[in-house]
């Protein structure tokens, strides 16, 4: 007969890779540690998802200029996909790019990402104007660097760099 042990843990509030898990008893008979068999993917034991590595630069800082950002990021936990995995930078505010509408993606990395119809069209939602959100639809092992670049034009006038925060959901 199978014995099994459930044990409730709270996860760390920042990104860490799986941990090795091992099983030992004792109350009288002694049963040495024993490696435990680890799920492999999002369910291995102790993995905290987390970007281990982003970075958004551009080609110009000109007034009213079309500005190619590129997108560059590494996660800790693969990024899969389905419909719901979703990579969203937020805080790009100031530009001229009206809201909510497809951008065409560029880059060595694009063809990982589309409009979520599972077709790898090779586009990114710009919504509200303030916002990119990138589905993913090729799978990408943990620990893979990727990037994807879109267009979007500077405002007319000057401003500082926005603060910008990068998520993966789904």
């Amino acid at each position: 007969e199978d014995v099994v042990l459930a044990i409730e843990l709270v996860n760390s509030a920042s990104p860490q890779e799986a941990r090795a898990v091992s099983l030992q008893a004792s109350d009288g008979l002694v049963i040495l540690p024993t490696a435990a068999e680890a799920a492999g993917g999002l369910a291995q034991p102790l993995l905290v998802a987390g970007l281990a590595y982003s970075l958004v630069t551009q080609s110009t800082p000109s007034q009213a200029a079309a500005n190619t950002l590129t997108v560059s990021l590494s996660c800790n936990f693969p990024l899969l996909n389905n419909e719901t995995t979703v990579i969203t930078i937020a805080g790009l505010t100031g530009s001229q790019t009206v809201g909510d509408l497809y951008l065409p993606l560029s880059g060595a990395n694009a063809s990982m990402f589309g409009d979520g119809t599972g077709w790898n069209t090779h586009k990114a939602f710009w919504r509200n104007g303030r916002q990119i959100e990138f589905n993913v639809e090729t799978e990408a092992p943990a620990k893979r660097a990727f990037s994807a670049s879109f267009v979007l034009k500077n405002p007319a006038t000057g401003q500082a760099s926005p603060d910008l925060s990068v998520r993966a959901s789904g």
